[in-house]
């Protein structure tokens, strides 16, 4: 359960982190204009906000981590005979 609880802080510490990184990058690099992706463009523009981003992220995680306990909780326990 421990590690289970300390999986999800990371994957939420690491959707932060990665809009965080992706909205820094857009406004510190003047370049980025010509070179950014739609993705990145979308981000920065004032009409959308960073949550908007986060909430598909968060979305995304809370599905993974249901599939993940829902396989963990159905794999049997099998000792090792060696």
């Amino acid at each position: 359960m421990e590690l289970l609880v300390h999986n999800l802080l990371s994957r939420a510490i690491a959707a932060v982190a990665m809009t965080n990184c992706i909205q820094t990058s857009a406004e510190l690099v003047p370049s980025l204009d010509r070179v950014a992706s739609n993705y990145l463009k979308l981000v920065i523009s004032s009409s959308f906000s960073p949550f908007m981003v986060m909430s598909p992220l968060v979305l995304v995680m809370l599905f993974t981590m249901i599939f993940d306990f829902s396989v963990l909780a159905y794999i049997p326990y099998i000792p090792d005979l060696s």
